[in-house]
């Protein structure tokens, strides 16, 4: 049920309807890319009652937390702004719940440009949206996420 151009406080609203209302086993929550002018502890606190709501309802539903990729820095400065310091908020999270993991898409995203990637490589319109190669990236994370340390422990195929 998700929508996109939406923030983390849309989804806070939404919770119930869209996503408690069908007792998943597992939820994906991947808010941020349109946040970067929310402040960090608002980020955190919408993300921590999403996963308390979700795990009252549910307690036996799996939560995974995506952090975002980032947006071009040197694009379009009405995007920028704390979408780095989102994953450390829900890293923070997955610390304090068991039921919760953390799909770091960030540090994903940074290391391409650690090893030489340009941002117009690696996005569909140069601001904040991935290409079709960031997408694949996505999914990699999330299946080294919910697989584990067992699928690649040096994270040499990231």
């Amino acid at each position: 049920t998700a929508v996109g151009g939406k923030n983390v406080s849309w989804g806070q609203s939404e919770l119930d309807e869209r996503v408690i209302a069908y007792s998943p086993d597992v939820v994906f929550i991947g808010f941020g890319m349109n946040d970067g002018k929310t402040p960090v502890d608002r980020y955190g606190a919408a993300t921590r009652d999403m996963t308390a709501r979700i795990h009252a309802a549910l307690p036996d539903t799996e939560i995974m937390l995506i952090a975002t990729m980032l947006p071009n820095y040197e694009a379009d400065s009405n995007w920028c702004g704390n979408q780095e310091a989102f994953a450390d908020e829900l890293l923070s999270i997955e610390r304090d719940y068991p039921y919760v993991s953390v799909a770091n898409v960030t540090e994903m995203h940074k290391a391409l440009f650690g090893r030489g990637k340009r941002y117009r490589d690696v996005t569909g319109n140069n601001i904040n949206h991935p290409n079709d190669f960031v997408v694949r990236l996505y999914a990699q994370v999330l299946l080294k996420t919910m697989l584990g340390d067992a699928f690649c422990a040096d994270n040499s195929d990231i």
